[in-house]
């Protein structure tokens, strides 16, 4: 189920011209939920942001996927990029 696109309030808050956001929720155990996060950069996969275990409260799990792809950006916009190393599927 997707949560938040590139275009909602809350994904902008947090991201840079150029990049989007897309929150997918699945249902977990005892009735929570289990969240992941994928960052796009000019539409293509730059991250995934998987938070562990499952949330009962979708506020809480939102705030620490938005806290981890602020921190993820922070540290991306700042390291040198000398070459294509691509996103891989593991």
């Amino acid at each position: 189920m997707l949560t938040h696109a590139a275009n909602s309030e809350v994904a902008s808050k947090f991201l840079a011209h150029g990049w989007s956001v897309r929150v997918e929720r699945e249902p977990g155990e005892n009735g929570g939920h289990r969240y992941h996060a994928d960052l796009y950069r000019q539409d293509e996969l730059k991250c995934r942001i998987a938070l562990f275990g499952t949330f009962l409260d979708t506020e809480g799990a939102e705030e620490a996927l938005w806290l981890r792809l602020r921190s993820w950006l922070t540290d991306y916009e700042v390291r040198p990029h000398s070459g294509d190393s691509g996103f891989q599927i593991l």
